[in-house]
């Protein structure tokens, strides 16, 4: 009986078994799906507040012929800022507008018809924490089905958001 020889069979199996395991990993790898799709964060200053800043989370179709504009404040600072403060319940969703470049059309806020925007009502004031986001959101009246993109402009932001893609 060969003692060298069984360690070194022994040896062998293990190396082989660790072999056999790690490629398994790396073609699950491979093969699995990655569900996480890359994407770009656009993110503008908020001239109003130093430290925030402002990103589209989504801009859809919805119901009745309108698209719905969802935005947010973000803190990028260390302190507690103040986003808004004032009677104005609707002033966050105030003088923003879609632009379809290619047929040169501008698009606003519809209204609830008592001339208060269709959009979130924030209340009076509006803390935001570090490191939070605060989200609002607007309709807009849809532009022709064949637009699927445009650019969003968003009052007090230091530059619009160049076509944005609106999703169904």
């Amino acid at each position: 009986m060969n003692i060298g020889w069984n360690i070194s069979k022994l040896t062998a199996k293990i190396i082989l078994s660790f072999l056999v395991v790690y490629k398994l990993s790396l073609a699950q790898e491979a093969v699995a799906p990655n569900n996480a799709t890359p994407t770009t964060v656009v993110e503008h200053e908020y001239d109003e507040v130093p430290g925030v800043v402002v990103r589209i989370v989504e801009l859809k179709r919805t119901a009745n012929n309108t698209v719905t504009l969802r935005w947010a404040y973000r803190n990028t600072g260390s302190d507690v800022v103040e986003l808004h403060n004032s009677a104005r319940h609707y002033a966050l969703a105030d003088n923003h507008y879609l632009l379809d470049m290619v047929d040169k059309k501008q698009y606003f806020g519809v209204e609830q018809g008592n001339g208060y925007p269709l959009a979130r009502n924030h209340g009076g004031e509006v803390m935001l924490d570090p490191g939070k986001e605060y989200v609002m959101w607007l309709r807009f009246p849809a532009p022709p089905s064949n637009v699927d993109k445009i650019d969003v402009y968003i009052d007090r932001v230091s530059e619009p958001f160049e076509a944005v893609q609106i999703t169904k």
